[in-house]
């Protein structure tokens, strides 16, 4: 029992550090020990499954998950009874992983009998039952009704306000979830405030280079990218990148990446000289850090030949590439060798760098319109990938996920996409860089999906200028 209990204390420690395979690999045993030694039914026997069960979840492997929550609330209604803590977490494991699967329906059932529960034995005003209140929002938000998930993330903060305080750690996360809310539903004005608010707290709490304050400064920058603000945008990137370079180092893996999202700011600004100078010193670090052919300096190196074809460097972007093309087709077959010829044609780099052409930029439509539309089975060569990139998120292969998601994010917002597989695109691409925790990413293709929301909206309009307000 001891060393079961030790394996879920390092599982949870891996899971803080970001390691979440080996946290993951922590909890099955010690779940697995606990089984064999005290049966199904034990409640430590239990705690350690609902650990484990939350570990899958979080690493996309929502199968797994929902099978480890299934038998969890099995085990607690004959256990403890259907109206324990300890069921009323079970169910709403078991509501948030049928959210990510789209199985909104039972989700929202399960989400309703946790809530009828709580206010039936704490009250509507209890902190439990804010809580459930709050993961029946992040389902609603997930599934796109966002009217019923705001009304529900207000009542949840004025709640938390009341019971908790405005500076209490589970405020400020609900006044996060509503901010990011507001930004999808285009109340820029309030998603800032509110966002603006978490920003002053958390630099007054943690301090100004804290991970939870450079974390609520990047949401704070994604709203200002969602305004078209690129001015604010830029401080803010600029800001972030000097914090993360003076807290976590230069030769810091995380620091790479705000870099990039500062240089693709200045490019929409035309300080294409700037931009290329940033990319380069970024492609420098990549190759350091992660080789020449690890699929982030690939794609850093992409980003730099489209600045310079930019410039009108012709001959230096094609033979940077060359370069990307030769490092991607060598990765791809590293991948083959190490993990078999499984859906390797669209998990690589051959579709973003096809013809030897960089991606189109932001807002613009590439030569030929629309995609071809001819592959195997007459089905659309979009959809198809996208198919393949939601068997790749529910299997759990987040490495693949993330290089067939990076090489879908051009073509998904192109503006001749029909528009219920472009919400599919876009929902998956996102979920690959929420599970990837990459919120720069993340923040990159926000800002492209305004970019070409925006390229849309001018052309519907005749070429002339949006009026900002």
């Amino acid at each position: 029992m001891l060393l079961a209990r030790e394996l879920l204390r390092l599982g949870e420690l891996y899971r803080q550090g970001g390691r979440a395979l080996q946290g993951q690999e922590c909890f099955r045993e010690s779940c697995l020990l606990r089984q064999q030694l005290l049966g199904e039914r034990h409640p430590d026997t239990r705690a350690g499954r609902a650990a484990l069960a939350a570990a899958l979840r979080d690493a996309g492997q929502l199968h797994e998950a929902r099978q480890q929550y299934e038998l969890l609330l099995e085990h607690c209604l004959a256990g403890v009874g259907p109206a324990h803590p300890e069921t009323l977490a079970a169910r709403s494991g078991l509501a948030a992983t049928l959210a990510r699967l789209d199985e909104f329906a039972p989700a929202l059932a399960l989400h309703d009998e946790v809530i009828a529960l709580c206010e039936r034995q704490y009250g509507p005003g209890h902190i439990v039952t804010l809580d459930a209140l709050a993961g029946q929002a992040r389902t609603l938000a997930h599934r796109g009704e966002y009217s019923r998930a705001r009304m529900l993330y207000e009542r949840v903060l004025e709640g938390r306000q009341r019971v908790l305080g405005t500076e209490h750690e589970d405020t400020l996360r609900c006044t996060q979830q509503l901010a990011t809310l507001l930004r999808d539903m285009g109340d820029l004005g309030n998603a800032r405030k509110l966002q603006e608010n978490v920003v002053r707290v958390r630099e007054r709490q943690a301090g100004i280079e804290a991970t939870v304050t450079l974390q609520a400064r990047e949401a704070l920058a994604e709203i200002f990218a969602a305004r078209g603000d690129l001015g604010a945008v830029r401080d803010m990137q600029q800001s972030l990148a000097t914090a993360r370079a003076r807290r976590l180092g230069s030769d810091h893996p995380d620091t790479p990446g705000i870099l990039l999202r500062l240089a693709s700011t200045l490019s929409q600004q035309g300080e294409l000289e700037e931009a290329r100078r940033l990319q380069q010193h970024v492609v420098n670090l990549h190759e350091r850090l992660r080789g020449m052919d690890d699929h982030e300096t690939l794609r850093s190196k992409q980003m730099l030949a489209q600045t310079l074809s930019s410039q009108g460097h012709s001959l230096a972007a094609r033979r940077l590439e060359q370069s990307v093309e030769e490092g991607g087709s060598r990765l791809r077959q590293l991948r083959a060798m190490s993990s078999g010829l499984h859906d390797m044609a669209g998990a690589g780099f051959a579709a973003p760098l096809a013809g030897g052409r960089p991606p189109a930029p932001r807002g613009t439509r590439e030569p030929g319109g629309a995609p071809s539309t001819s592959v195997p089975g007459g089905t659309d060569p979009l959809e198809h990938k996208l198919g393949q990139l939601h068997k790749l998120v529910e299997g759990g292969r987040a490495r693949e996920a993330r290089v067939l998601a990076d090489s879908l994010r051009e073509s998904i917002l192109r503006p001749t996409v029909a528009r219920p597989l472009r919400r599919r695109g876009v929902a998956l691409i996102k979920q690959v860089y929420l599970d990837d925790g990459d919120k720069d990413a993340l923040l990159a293709f926000a800002e492209d999906e305004v970019a070409a929301l925006e390229g849309a909206l001018i052309e519907a309009a005749g070429g002339r200028p949006l009026a900002m307000r």
